[in-house]
């Protein structure tokens, strides 16, 4: 059962991960959980899944991200090459099946678009990349007032406030800005509040 698989996925990680990504990746799973609940979310091992494995290659350096992308037959586009930590998500996503036995298509997706979000995201999706964003150890400015907000918003309101957080920060530092990021953005602040 997946319940099996979740401490296999674990034991893996810990061998393969360093040490302060294997406790984000713990904590994002945890948050992920906490918001889940808030939001009406009732699959937790997909959550944990989700969580555990969001950055599974989040540690390879420029080279081997590249050469991943080769080897899985994914090509990076412009944006990615710019900046190609952001390649991380898309290929941990495809190592999911290829290296952790794992083909669930709604983990996939969540794993893909953690980073730059994007369109279609999914709920599960939507909650892995807040909780990314915004799991205990992250302190920047506005994180306990954009957490708070969990309490007392819908997902969808929750998700633009975190994704517009995430904008203002690439704009005032001068970085790029994938065009799925904005996509996402559009997509979730373009809703009426009902949705």
């Amino acid at each position: 059962g997946i319940s099996m698989e979740i401490e296999s996925v674990r034991e893996r990680l810990v061998q393969e991960l360093p040490a302060e990504l294997m406790a984000h990746s713990e904590r994002v799973a945890k948050y992920a959980q906490e918001l889940a609940q808030r939001f009406g979310y009732e699959d937790d091992e997909r959550i944990e899944l989700a969580g555990l494995l969001h950055d599974n290659c989040k540690h390879y350096g420029r080279e081997e991200l590249l050469a991943l992308a080769q080897r899985v037959g994914y090509e990076p586009d412009t944006y990615e090459l710019a900046a190609p930590e952001v390649l991380h998500a898309p290929l941990g996503a495809r190592r999911l099946w290829r290296d952790f036995a794992i083909v669930d298509r709604e983990v996939m997706l969540a794993v893909a678009g953690h980073t730059t979000g994007g369109r279609n995201l999914g709920k599960l999706g939507r909650i892995i990349y807040c909780a990314d964003k915004l799991e205990p150890a992250r302190d920047f400015p506005s994180a306990d007032h954009l957490r708070s907000l969990a309490e007392r918003s819908s997902l969808r309101e929750f998700c633009v406030a975190v994704v517009a957080a995430n904008l203002d920060y690439l704009s005032a530092n001068h970085r790029v800005i994938h065009p799925a990021s904005l996509e996402f953005y559009n997509e979730l602040a373009g809703k009426s509040s009902h949705a």
